[in-house]
């Protein structure tokens, strides 16, 4: 069966960097993550700034009535000092986590930028060497089924019929991956010498 240039193409991506992309995806999508965690604790940090602000406000109105009464007084300090705690502990643990956060987001991005330079290292060169040497194989696999392509087929011989058509699916396998990767001019003459140019009926 003939191999078309985009299922040659989809061929030679799996086989080359179909890896390398499923490992980059999962890096990009963990470094998404690490974003939206990152911006969630941005915000909770805003709102512990508001919570913060309102309870420096209410500090600043209950000292200006603590003179009411000293039971009073001394109920709403503790209450106050019991949240001031509170915020504060909450203002601790967000910064630790932003930091905790910010590391883990430097280092996936370290790893991240590591499989690009990998990725750089695999030169078009290299994939170019390795599809020659996919294009030699496959020319040395036609040449040994010794079909010529534009020989008349005769009506009742159904078994050089098979050969002949996978003589055919294998010669566009060759086309295929040579287009795919700009390789036609190189081979042009297997191509021309190899292709088929005489299209006619099966003779009785």
């Amino acid at each position: 069966m003939a191999i078309d240039l985009q299922s040659a193409i989809t061929l030679g991506t799996r086989r080359y960097i179909a890896p390398t992309v499923v490992v980059v995806l999962l890096l990009a999508t963990f470094s998404g993550y690490i974003w939206s965690e990152y911006r969630a604790l941005l915000k909770e940090k805003d709102v512990l700034a508001e919570n913060r602000k309102a309870f420096n406000d209410e500090r600043l109105l209950f000292e200006k009535y603590r003179a009411d009464t000293a039971i009073e007084f001394n109920s709403k300090k503790s209450e106050l000092e019991r949240r001031e705690f509170a915020i504060q502990q909450l203002e601790l643990i967000n910064k630790e986590r932003l930091a905790s956060l910010k590391e883990t987001a430097g280092e996936y991005k370290l790893a991240l930028e590591g499989l690009r330079q990998k990725q750089v290292s695999v030169s078009e060169s290299q994939r170019m060497r390795e599809a020659e040497r996919e294009i030699s194989k496959l020319m040395s696999e036609f040449s040994a089924m010794g079909i010529n392509l534009n020989e008349s087929l005769k009506c009742g011989d159904y078994e050089f019929r098979a050969k002949f058509n996978a003589a055919k699916a294998k010669y566009t396998e060759i086309y295929s991956l040579a287009q795919a990767y700009g390789l036609t001019e190189r081979y042009q003459s297997f191509f021309f010498h190899n292709g088929q140019h005489v299209y006619s009926a099966c003779e009785d």
